[in-house]
């Protein structure tokens, strides 16, 4: 009996750290995809204001690449 009384608090303990580190992965999600959309509008504004081709296309690659980042928080979140 002590045994299955080990196993259980063992198990317990697991299932606690898992719980936290959801948590903890879900509160950096959350912290990555407000920075993104930050930088997002950023580089959104800075494109159409720019006279420069040049940095026009960095703006965009930028931009892209921000995108990029969303989605995958979107897919691992699946409710942003």
């Amino acid at each position: 009996m002590n045994h299955l009384e080990e196993q259980r608090e063992h198990l317990q303990m697991q299932t606690d750290q898992a719980f936290r580190s959801a948590d903890e992965i879900e509160k950096i999600c959350d912290e990555i995809w407000h920075h993104a959309n930050t930088i997002h509008l950023y580089s959104s504004l800075s494109e159409e204001e720019s006279k420069s081709i040049t940095m026009k296309e960095k703006q965009k690659v930028i931009i892209r690449t921000i995108e990029e980042i969303l989605n995958i928080i979107y897919k691992y979140k699946g409710d942003v």
